[in-house]
């Protein structure tokens, strides 16, 4: 894939938060990017993270990203689907 950056959104921050968005960035083999754990935002935590892409990607640096919404509940284990 070609990406820059992972987002991940969450209601609460918890210290699962920083493992989960490791485990996804491994499963989607996005090594190279740069990984965000934005939390206690509530229900505005994806719209703070549009806001903080609109300004990374303003630079020029970056230019693709993946942003993944959650829950609180990070004790499931997640699955990536594999790609078609």
């Amino acid at each position: 894939m070609d990406m820059d950056v992972l987002v991940l959104c969450h209601h609460v921050n918890t210290s699962h938060a920083e493992h989960v968005c490791a485990k996804i960035r491994r499963e989607l083999n996005l090594m190279d990017v740069l990984p965000l754990a934005l939390g206690h935002s509530g229900s505005l935590a994806f719209p703070h993270a549009l806001s903080l892409l609109e300004w990374l990607m303003a630079g020029g640096t970056y230019r693709r990203a993946v942003c993944v919404l959650a829950n609180d509940h990070f004790d499931q284990i997640i699955e990536i689907m594999p790609q078609s």
